[in-house]
């Protein structure tokens, strides 16, 4: 059976067609529309084995130095990656995981750190004198007074500014010092204690059992 057909629709009668040829003289781009397919890729990929374990070891390090629970570490990480639970990160979130975990554990250990650092330098500036120095310095330098709101290399410099000012007290002289409620160190003077009030407080419980004794023999002389 043989077809002919001329025109430009391309069409025969009785629905018929019969395409040889054709041929796009002009393309309208606002009537086109691009369907593209998603690949399926890394992206739906889940963790391995032993990246689940990396980011289980970060997370209990950062508890351990939080001195908190596994679990607030666990929202955080989840709230980072936009996921409701391990199950749902990607391979492809491993190393944004991972650079979380780590900056988290950082920020800990320097908050250990200053936290030592303050406590020193306090502990060197309790008198009146070199507190009030230390005051002016951290104003005049750091536009603070309060050493909390300091970075770790700040502190370190400020220690070092302070074991250069505070003057140095040998083991023996500290010994018998205290510190009072206004921060002043006062020197404790000795107590001069009598021989037998000595003797009283270190044998005592010779005493006791002597003067019991002597109680009762002298009861048994008196009814004799």
């Amino acid at each position: 059976m043989n077809l002919n057909s001329n025109g430009d629709k391309n069409k025969i009668a009785g629905r018929d067609y019969k395409e040889n040829n054709v041929q796009i003289d002009s393309l309208d781009s606002s009537q086109t529309i691009n369907i593209n397919v998603p690949a399926k890729g890394a992206e739906a990929r889940p963790l391995v084995k032993s990246q689940r374990a990396s980011i289980r070891q970060l997370v209990n390090a950062i508890a351990e130095s939080e001195n908190t629970e596994a679990a607030h570490i666990w929202v955080k990480l989840h709230a980072e990656l936009g996921v409701n639970g391990v199950s749902e990160i990607s391979g492809t979130q491993y190393k944004v995981a991972l650079n979380f975990l780590n900056a988290l554990l950082a920020a800990s250990k320097e908050k250990k750190a200053k936290k030592i650092l303050v406590a020193k330098i306090l502990d060197r500036t309790r008198d009146r004198e070199l507190k009030h120095k230390l005051n002016e310095h951290c104003s005049i330098y750091y536009k603070t007074t309060r050493l909390d709101e300091l970075n770790h290399s700040q502190l370190v410099e400020i220690y070092d500014w302070v074991e250069k000012i505070a003057p140095i007290v040998s083991p023996d002289h500290k010994e018998g010092m205290s510190v009072s409620f206004d921060g002043n160190h006062r020197t404790n003077q000795p107590v001069n204690i009598s021989p037998f009030v000595e003797l009283l407080t270190t044998h005592s419980l010779v005493f006791v059992i002597v003067f019991v004794a002597g109680f009762i023999v002298g009861e048994i002389f008196s009814k004799i």
